[in-house]
């Protein structure tokens, strides 16, 4: 893909121990290869040399993610810019790891093909929820959407309409709406297989 990054944006896993990867970010910014960008909520995780910016200025700013976690890390960085096409690399500081696909030890290399524009892209799915009522904290869902009702009382009333063609009505206290990824992930904690959310090769 031709598409050098300079500016990295760190998005980091609220508990784990992801410092040593985060010096080695660090030590590749001092190469002279780019610089380290995290947003405020991340301000005490991080040593000198990282720029702490706004959440808008970090989603302007950067053009590369590096998400330290698991998937759950990798989908909220995947989230801050869904409205670019801004590479996110996620290194599995997690569990399972079936999205991130980067261990720490193999970083450094990342990096290094990251800077250079010698990687790939892996497209997924994404679903956009828009609403004329309440405020949305996020109207994206690479894993699924989820429409609950308010309260305790109600229900859920959804008319189901696919390219102009109705499939169905449900009444009911929620609606999950799960793209590839998310159905994979759901199959998992069932206990089910892990199937991979791309389309197969023709």
């Amino acid at each position: 893909m031709d598409h050098e990054v300079e500016t990295i944006g760190l998005v980091l896993h609220p508990r784990k121990a992801v410092g040593e990867s985060v010096e080695t970010i660090l030590k590749w910014a001092r190469r002279g290869e780019g610089r380290v960008l995290v947003r405020e909520v991340d301000r005490d995780r991080v040593p000198a040399g990282v720029d702490v910016v706004s959440e808008a200025e970090f989603r302007r700013r950067v053009d590369g993610v590096v998400a330290l976690g698991g998937d759950g890390t990798m989908l909220g960085a995947m989230r801050l810019v869904a409205d670019r096409p801004v590479p996110v690399l996620g290194v599995n500081h997690g569990n399972l790891g079936f999205l991130v696909e980067v261990n720490p030890s193999g970083l450094e290399q990342a990096l290094a093909q990251l800077a250079e524009g010698d990687f790939t892209v892996e497209q997924h799915g994404c679903l956009v929820a828009e609403t004329s009522g309440p405020a949305l904290t996020t109207g994206y869902g690479f894993n699924d959407v989820v429409l609950a009702r308010l309260g305790r009382t109600g229900a859920v009333s959804i008319d189901l309409t696919v390219n102009d063609m109705r499939y169905g009505y449900y009444k009911c206290d929620a609606v999950v709406l799960a793209t590839p990824n998310g159905s994979t992930a759901y199959n998992y904690a069932a206990g089910g297989p892990v199937l991979s959310p791309r389309p197969p090769a023709r």
